[in-house]
């Protein structure tokens, strides 16, 4: 049997100030984020992070708290199910933090595996780009679970994506449909990645940045109306003191209004979905920053469940899977 496995980052049960706690605790444990040493950074961890950061968190997420839950994974669980239509194959959905999570299913698979049974697993980490902080901390998890046991599945990973027409057209579609509702000229549609430390592309060797620059590139020449010196990448959501790559997307909003920009125009492309990073941070505090000088910050939906995206990831996954 072939299984198609989507991973995304997850989300905490509840925006409870102890749920949201016990999300930061397990995603802010992950090595691959921080290269501290562990006591040291555990230290850190407990004694000032969860306690003063779990609360001013919790209340983000509850302003994206819906009856359906948090948009990331009312989105993502909605895309694998119309996905799974497309494909007509089982697609499952997995977060690599929190409930349904990787090692959750390794679990299952204890249970309803047999020896005589075969079965190939297709594992598409939902990061357009890879980053050590997301894709190879996906990896680690199968490996990990992997070396546990005796009976495997074949397994194969999808390292990124963000090169595929399926991906680009795909995002250059949701863009150009949402500029089509905006009556105002745009002066800027500025490209914001969520941000990584410096020193995990300059020291360790990260691809991530130059494949967001790659993507900014290769997206750029898909929306033609735009003059290209209009179109800009930024960098946020970053933490901490250490410096991480530039520009800033914030810094990169105050200047381009400081310098006359109007109407500026924001599309993520790190993201799939819509979580906290874009709902939040972009479309409300950043949003709130532009108004405060005088501009008005228009956010561009993530690819979520657009239907030509499905239908082409789709199509993406049938040419992977006829190329093993």
């Amino acid at each position: 049997m072939q299984k198609i496995i989507l991973v995304q980052l997850g989300s905490p049960k509840s925006p409870q100030v102890d749920d949201v706690r016990a999300f930061l605790k397990e995603f802010l444990s992950d090595p691959r984020l921080v290269d501290l040493p562990a006591i040291v950074w555990r230290v850190i961890l407990y004694l000032f992070i969860l306690p003063f950061r779990s609360p001013k968190v919790a209340k983000l997420y509850r302003l994206i708290w819906s009856d359906q839950g948090f948009p990331l994974t009312s989105y993502s669980e909605l895309f694998a199910k119309k996905l799974q239509q497309e494909l007509e194959q089982p697609v499952v959905l997995l977060y690599r933090y929190g409930d349904n999570s990787i090692r959750d299913f390794w679990k299952q698979w204890d249970q309803e595996c047999a020896p005589q049974q075969s079965e190939s697993w297709l594992v598409i980490p939902m990061y357009p780009q890879y980053c050590e902080c997301t894709t190879a901390s996906v990896f680690d998890v199968f490996y990990q679970e992997g070396q546990k046991r005796v009976n495997l599945p074949q397994i194969s990973f999808v390292n990124h994506f963000y090169q595929s027409a399926a991906y680009l057209d795909s995002c250059a579609q949701v863009i150009n449909n949402k500029l089509e509702k905006i009556d105002q000229q745009i002066d800027l549609l500025l490209l914001s990645f969520h941000g990584v430390p410096e020193y995990k592309i300059k020291v360790k060797g990260d691809p991530y940045y130059y494949q967001c620059l790659d993507t900014a590139k290769l997206l750029a020449a898909r929306l033609s109306q735009f003059d290209p010196a209009n179109i800009q990448v930024g960098f946020q959501s970053r933490m901490g003191r250490t410096k991480w790559v530039t520009p800033y997307t914030s810094e990169t909003v105050a200047e381009q209004i400081a310098q006359g920009a109007k109407n500026i125009a924001i599309f993520c492309p790190s993201f799939t979905v819509d979580c906290l990073e874009t709902t939040v941070e972009i479309g409300v505090e950043l949003k709130n920053e532009a108004a405060k000088k005088g501009a008005t910050l228009h956010l561009i939906p993530s690819l979520n469940c657009d239907q030509q995206w499905i239908e082409q990831f789709a199509a993406l996954i049938q040419q992977k899977l006829s190329s093993r």
